[in-house]
């Protein structure tokens, strides 16, 4: 059983307007090795902000990462795989 992309959709690059300071700061924190929990509503924009976030830490050359959607899955072995392949 392989993951399927959540029915929602995101938005990054050019396309991720009015979050100047959110990801700034998530990406300071992450520089720093603080681990930071998001929580919002749905539909809030939690995983454009995270995707941005890793657009902009892969483009540093400091960090190697990797968006794995584990939305739908009830299997942790699916997850493990999943991240593994990632």
């Amino acid at each position: 059983m392989a993951l399927r992309k959540a029915g929602a959709s995101w938005v990054g690059g050019a396309s991720f307007f009015d979050r100047k300071q959110e990801p700034a700061t998530l990406a300071e924190r992450a520089r720093e090795g603080i681990r930071t929990l998001l929580t919002a509503q749905r539909r809030m924009a939690k995983t454009s902000l995270v995707r941005e976030l890793l657009r902009r830490l892969g483009e540093g050359g400091r960090f190697e990462t990797a968006f794995v959607d584990v939305e739908g899955t009830g299997d942790a072995t699916v997850v493990i795989t999943e991240v593994g392949v990632a």
